[in-house]
């Protein structure tokens, strides 16, 4: 078995607007306890599993990279 694993970045203030935006009552408890949350984000480890994707400006070419290098 090969594990890998995708981390998503997304700067703190466009990861809270995108939560609220979508409204999803998953993100109920981390929007009224935010600085709570956010503590909980952090820099993963360096790793060769850990394959790192920017969700800020979606870029579809490397978005296609990060699914080829996850199969």
């Amino acid at each position: 078995t090969s594990i890998q694993i995708a981390w998503i970045d997304l700067p703190e203030g466009e990861a809270k607007s995108r939560m609220q935006m979508r409204a999803d009552p998953r993100d109920e408890w981390k929007l009224a306890h935010w600085e709570q949350y956010v503590k909980r984000r952090t820099e993963p480890p360096t790793h060769s599993s850990i394959n790192r994707f920017s969700n800020l400006q979606f870029d579809e070419v490397q978005f296609h990279q990060l699914i080829d290098d996850l199969v």
